[in-house]
């Protein structure tokens, strides 16, 4: 049986903390041969004796933390981490309707300043700066309403990841879960507001992810209940609840921090790993973008940022064009489902709000060759950051994406920002405006061509103008867009519908009409 110690609580008056609670810091650490628990107190740790989870008791006895080696704040039997638990790191793809569960193995986890150790074989190893739930009791089959009080704390977590392994392998058993692949530390915390705290990730000073864990798709009671429904949770198993935004591939003489509100910085260093040159020829193998990057690469340079001209009022359709939505109803509009019906979209005041979870919707009428005008609003004020920040998207034939995003002042990858070809093709230039104006989109689109065998013969094409800037200039398509993949061109009528999508943010379109092109 392991020695467990713990200490008194102390007062902390911090943004996102429960004020009615007491702040309690606890850690983990080593003093020659003995392991023993603590209170953290600025430079000195408080031993206490007794259960970490029941009822511990103060020894009086006091230990400076420059005479101690601290450890993960706690020695798991169960490490189970949740995916895609944010919609700035879902891309394109759609939210959940549970949490999408892993796990990672004891073996995996390693203290603040201790090394993260890459395989020789790993060449695209990424951080993921998450928070980490505690269990404090024992809980099976607990509801929402109580999961709560089965928390005994959180702290700071990096699932180190291996991309190229995730995709390749059966299961995620070494992407996840290879020896110091699980970064903990330093301290458990209570009495915090869990569900609203400052996550963020620094990668050698730079801060490469920043969000709040309000915008966890699953919170922490969810997440507790969920998981407590198929696996006995006991005292000290612990819970990766997601990591967000977008992420980078770390190497050897790398930093990673991972700060957590209240909590404390969780800083390892990398070593191991293939070279430079081999890592770089494997990240070359991943799905590539235009212009040689490879798909969704945070590496590739930024759009420049280009002023807007003015907003002004809504432009009339010409004669010839059909009116997709003119601000009053969705007659002409229907869900992307295999048998479509009535779209389920909000519709006021001249605009229609994206609904989330009513699904994507798409034009009763298909088009090929066309001339589209779409004007839209990100949600104001904005919520989230990188992708999960005012994510739609305007498909042409229902897969060709012009990327809705609002990129004021908000980084993403290039080829998924504002008036991108999504996974495709950066805008020439970032020339949105603030979230809360409405902004246009003009597209000219040509569409793919196909003999009778079902071979392209002729690529799609398109030009786009966003805010009446060129942002497009005539690009060959690679293919569909998509996440994380190139597709091929699959042969499909010459007419398909328009798409708008519902990435889950309450994003407005209005004065949607269309020329048919010959």
């Amino acid at each position: 049986m392991r020695a467990q110690f713990l200490a008194a609580a102390t007062i902390l008056l911090i943004p996102g903390m429960a004020t009615s609670q007491a702040v309690t810091k606890y850690v983990r650490y080593q003093q020659g041969a003995a392991t023993s628990y603590g209170i953290l107190e600025g430079d000195a740790i408080r031993e206490l004796r007794g259960d970490l989870f029941a009822n511990p008791q103060p020894t009086g006895k006091r230990v400076r933390v420059a005479d101690v080696k601290l450890l993960a704040p706690v020695d798991p039997g169960k490490v189970i981490a949740v995916g895609l638990n944010y919609k700035s790191h879902l891309g394109e793809r759609p939210a959940a309707e549970y949490p999408g569960l892993f796990t990672k193995y004891p073996t995996s986890i390693i203290p603040t300043g201790a090394d993260i150790v890459l395989p020789r074989d790993a060449k695209n190893a990424h951080y993921e700066g998450e928070m980490v739930i505690v269990i404090g009791r024992r809980a099976k089959n607990v509801s929402r309403a109580d999961a709560k009080s089965y928390v005994f704390g959180v702290t700071v977590g990096n699932d180190v990841s291996e991309r190229d392994w995730q995709r390749a392998d059966l299961q995620w058993f070494r992407a996840k879960a290879s020896d110091t692949f699980g970064p903990l530390g330093p301290a458990i915390v209570t009495g915090l507001n869990y569900d609203d705290l400052l996550l963020q990730t620094r990668l050698n000073g730079e801060v490469v992810q920043s969000q709040r864990t309000k915008d966890l798709i699953f919170d922490v009671a969810a997440i507790v209940a969920y998981v407590s429904t198929y696996v006995t949770l006991l005292p000290g198993d612990i819970i990766y609840s997601g990591t967000p935004g977008t992420t980078r591939r770390i190497k050897a003489g790398d930093v990673v921090e991972v700060e957590l509100e209240g909590v404390g910085i969780l800083r390892n260093p990398v070593t191991g790993g293939a070279t430079d040159a081999v890592a770089q020829a494997a990240v070359t193998t991943a799905p590539m973008a235009a212009g040689g990057w490879p798909m969704h690469s945070m590496e590739r340079p930024q759009p420049p940022v280009v002023t807007p001209p003015p907003a002004t009022a809504q432009t009339a359709p010409p004669a010839d064009a059909v009116v997709l939505f003119d601000g009053r109803s969705l007659a002409n509009w229907r869900t992307t489902d295999s048998v479509p019906a009535p779209a389920k979209w909000r519709v006021a005041d001249g605009f229609m709000e994206v609904v989330r979870g009513a699904g994507s919707i798409q034009t009763a009428q298909g088009f090929g060759d066309a001339q589209l005008h779409v004007e839209f609003m990100a949600p104001n004020p904005p919520s989230g950051s990188g992708q999960g920040r005012g994510n739609s998207g305007v498909f042409l034939m229902g897969r060709y994406e012009v990327q809705v995003l609002d990129s004021y002042q908000n980084t993403t990858y290039p080829d998924g920002t504002a008036g991108a070809v999504y996974g495709q093709y950066p805008p020439l230039v970032n020339v949105s405006r603030p979230p809360g104006e409405w902004q246009t989109y003009d597209i000219v689109f040509r569409a793919p061509r196909f003999d009778a065998r079902g071979q392209v013969t002729a690529p799609a094409r398109m030009t786009v103008l966003h805010n009446g800037v060129l942002v497009q200039d005539n690009v060959t398509l690679l293919g569909p867009t998509s996440n994380q993949r190139r597709d091929p061109y699959v042969a499909h009528p010459d007419k398909l519908p328009i798409s708008l999508q519902d990435h889950g943010d309450p994003v407005r379109y209005r004065n949607i009409w269309v020329r048919e092109l010959r």
